[in-house]
């Protein structure tokens, strides 16, 4: 098995990267001032580098995890928005040699909050360029790739993990040193722990229950869920964590994860 991971030089991508060192993962990242010698540099966006690197290496496993996050950014430059998230994968699902199996992390702003537990099976409809974008991916991906498991990634988050970029995982920091967080209590979102990610990424190495997948921890606000992470790890949140309102849209990004546990016999705190 030759695995590629694109976007290896993101916060899951290098958690992934080393728990898969064994396989001798091939890893490309955007970043042309990546000194790390492991990784290759690909502009993703360049169909004929795309074609270069997948005639060199010919994998047939991809990990596709590139692209642009921010909801806010993809906002502000919908260009870049979508070559990052859209044209990226076409490129990469153009050139995959036949029979190869392609795992495509999408997101829960794929829908908009006005089905309060969607399910896979549910329409989408998204208000955020990024979530149209990543539903446009999907649908290319599923008309086209046969062996395919898309997943719909709630906010990734570790346990106070200083490189990542979650502001779950600033807050716990600033908990830890004994700053005040102000965190809304009103707005609802599910989560996962970049660990159990990692972890299900690598079981579907070799699964054959293709198809699309939404994973996640049962819905609770933010406050809900710094409060909790900060008793796992024995932090003196009491005084310091301090519960707001605030404004989001939608207030509530829910997912339905009966799938992934009937199938999977697996769920995510």
């Amino acid at each position: 098995m030759k695995i590629l991971i694109t976007g290896a030089s993101g916060f899951i991508g290098r958690a992934l990267f080393k728990r898969l060192k064994d396989n001798f993962p091939i890893g490309i990242s955007f970043n042309s001032k990546n000194k790390m010698s492991e990784f290759l540099t690909v502009d993703l966006r360049d169909n004929s580098q795309v074609k270069e690197l997948f005639e060199a290496h010919t994998p047939n496993l991809v990990f596709h995890l590139a692209a642009l996050t921010s909801p806010q950014r993809n906002e502000e430059n919908k260009v870049l928005a979508t070559e990052s998230n859209l044209l990226a994968t076409k490129n990469i699902v153009q050139n995959l040699q036949a029979g190869s199996h392609l795992i495509f992390l999408s997101t829960d702003k794929v829908f908009d909050g006005s089905n309060s537990l969607p399910s896979e099976e549910d329409a989408t409809n998204s208000e955020w360029i990024y979530g149209q974008l990543k539903i446009q991916a999907e649908e290319l991906i599923r008309n086209t790739i046969k062996r395919h498991h898309i997943l719909r990634l709630p906010i990734v988050h570790s346990m106070g993990d200083s490189n990542s970029g979650a502001f779950i995982d600033k807050a716990l920091i600033n908990l830890k040193t004994g700053k005040k967080v102000n965190i809304f209590n009103n707005v609802e979102r599910c989560y996962i722990r970049t660990n159990e990610l990692i972890t299900f990424l690598v079981k579907l190495k070799n699964d054959m229950n293709y198809g699309t997948y939404h994973l996640g921890s049962e819905m609770m606000s933010y406050f809900e869920r710094v409060r909790m992470l900060s008793a796992e790890n024995a932090i003196n949140w009491k005084k310091i964590l301090i519960p707001c309102e605030g404004s989001a849209s939608p207030m509530k990004q829910n997912l339905n994860t009966n799938k992934v546990k009937r199938i999977f016999n697996c769920s995510f705190s």
